[in-house]
């Protein structure tokens, strides 16, 4: 039996993560360059995706719907400065953050090679997961057996006088 290379997998699994974070519809909001949200809002049906480079500031309260998450590309910044993040409905939990960053990095900020959340005088509430670094891969096999697969990350979580409630 062939000895199969873990570096190979490993790839594979992670380009296969991101393809199913590659398309990116119309419907969600996308942030390119460097953005502030000051004022309340709400994250109904969407996703935020934070593309490479870019950084969205929040400095307001944002409520998501039980079905919209942020997601942070390696490269990306998500810096919440005395905002919060939480539920549009009280009897149902939003996604929270997911950060994708790459394990065999640098853990540096300087380049910036990872995605990076920074949280000062924040909250993230009623989130099914906070902050999620990396991502989990969802297959069924043919018999109907369903499987997760994590894929590590490596994003890098900064958080200062800040809290997480109920996620």
């Amino acid at each position: 039996m062939k000895r199969v290379n873990k570096k190979i997998v490993y790839c594979v699994v992670l380009f296969l993560t991101l393809m199913q974070f590659s398309y990116i519809s119309y419907a969600n909001i996308v942030i390119y360059g460097n953005d502030l949200w000051s004022t309340p809002r709400d994250v109904i049906n969407e996703d935020v995706y934070i593309m490479q480079g870019a950084t969205l500031t929040i400095t307001a309260e944002i409520k998501f719907s039980s079905n919209s998450s942020i997601i942070i590309y390696d490269q990306g910044k998500l810096h919440v400065d005395g905002g919060i993040l939480t539920n549009y409905d009280a009897n149902e939990l939003w996604q929270g953050i997911l950060l994708l960053g790459n394990p065999s990095l640098n853990q540096s900020l300087n380049p910036r090679t990872q995605g990076i959340v920074s949280l000062e005088n924040a909250l993230i509430a009623n989130a099914e997961c906070a902050i999620k670094v990396g991502a989990t891969l969802k297959e069924t096999t043919p018999n109907g057996i369903v499987y997760y697969t994590s894929v590590p990350g490596g994003g890098i979580v900064f958080a200062e006088n800040s809290q997480f409630l109920n996620n």
